[in-house]
């Protein structure tokens, strides 16, 4: 029976601000200055959240590891094999229940109703609602993620950040995926912004240097404190 958590703990550590998404490794070591202060830069004028990892717990993977321990199937294996297909979802040209029906049959497995749905794998990270609610009280918001048409609507239901969004992007509707430079670009230009009045928070490294090629501002995203600590680097909070 499942405890309704996902198996992938957000990952704590101090609440320091790396707005650019790299960790001084080094004892001593300085930081990069935040981007949203550093002379000559543009002020943030709009924040971009991911979802998965950010907003949300990673219910791919989440859902994988519950399936996989039902079938007696590899649980890294399953998710491996799902990786193209996961794609093809993202950009819209499969849906979510066909999804998990194709990677089932991957393993010889015929799905049942139950194996795809989506919605009981949907829950949020812990503290990150309550940023974004805070942060949109004064600041422009919105979302950009890599999610079926299926998966954000479920998310968006359960969890309510839809109302403090002024934009939701998502990859299936876009018919491109991050971390392709063009996704960002087709955001800050709906948003009417330049890219580099943009601030990107993403939990992906492989996101973020998307985020970054297309001339936006990154936060890599650890967990709450660590956001917050993130957003008044960029004056934001």
């Amino acid at each position: 029976m499942h405890t309704g958590r996902s198996p992938f703990p957000v990952v704590m550590s101090s609440a320091e601000c790396y707005p650019f998404g790299e960790m001084a490794r080094s004892a001593g070591k300085k930081h990069a200055p935040a981007a949203g202060r550093a002379s000559g830069s543009a002020p943030v004028e709009v924040v971009l959240f991911d979802v998965g990892g950010v907003l949300a717990q990673e219910a791919i993977e989440w859902k994988a590891f519950d399936l996989a321990a039902r079938y007696g199937i590899d649980p890294q294996h399953l998710v491996e094999s799902g990786r193209r297909l996961r794609r093809r979802a993202d950009l819209g040209l499969i849906s979510e229940q066909q999804y998990w029906k194709r990677l089932l049959e991957k393993f010889g497995i015929e799905a049942r109703q139950s194996d795809l749905s989506i919605e009981r794998y949907v829950a949020s990270v812990p503290g990150t609602l309550r940023i974004l609610a805070k942060l949109s009280e004064g600041a422009r918001c919105a979302i950009l993620s890599n999610d079926s048409v299926e998966l954000a609507e479920a998310r968006m239901r359960k969890l309510g950040y839809r109302k403090l969004a002024e934009r939701v992007f998502v990859s299936a509707e876009m018919g491109m995926v991050k971390p392709q430079p063009e996704i960002y670009l087709a955001a800050a230009r709906t948003l009417g912004c330049e890219p580099r009045a943009c601030l990107m928070v993403d939990d992906r490294e492989i996101n973020l240097a998307g985020a970054r090629k297309a001339g936006m501002k990154v936060l890599l995203f650890r967990h709450s404190r660590q956001l917050e600590a993130g957003l008044r680097c960029h004056g934001l909070l």
